[in-house]
């Protein structure tokens, strides 16, 4: 196992970096989200008002936000008293690279809403 000593407040502007682009990306995709499940929904509609039953499963899959994820690390390294902080590669990886255990899924499905990550 790796570590690494890192200066508190250059770590905490590179958290606020990745979590300011993962909200964007957040709500870019969740606004595509909302206009297919609209689209979805008024097909069903038509679909109803023709007398047929439609299928109601919505095979769209939602947005996940993990803003809270940062709001967690960016707080901690705000009330740290430590101007140097030591991060593992697990830390590193999510709080330097954005690399989480969520992350291909999030870009996934962002991507599946025309949303690049």
């Amino acid at each position: 196992m790796w570590s690494v000593k890192v200066n508190r407040d250059e770590l905490l502007k590179v958290v606020e970096q990745n979590r300011a682009h993962h909200h964007e990306v957040f709500e870019k995709a969740l606004g595509k989200f909302r206009e297919a499940v609209l689209e979805d929904f008024e097909a069903k509609i038509e679909i109803l008002r023709k007398g047929k039953i439609p299928d109601t499963y919505l095979r769209l899959t939602r947005p996940e936000d993990h803003t809270d994820t940062y709001d967690t690390v960016i707080g901690m390294l705000k009330m740290s008293t430590d101007e140097v902080v030591e991060l593992g590669t697990e830390e590193y990886a999510n709080y330097v690279q954005d690399q989480w255990s969520w992350t291909r899924q999030f870009r996934s499905t962002a991507a599946s809403y025309g949303v690049r990550a």
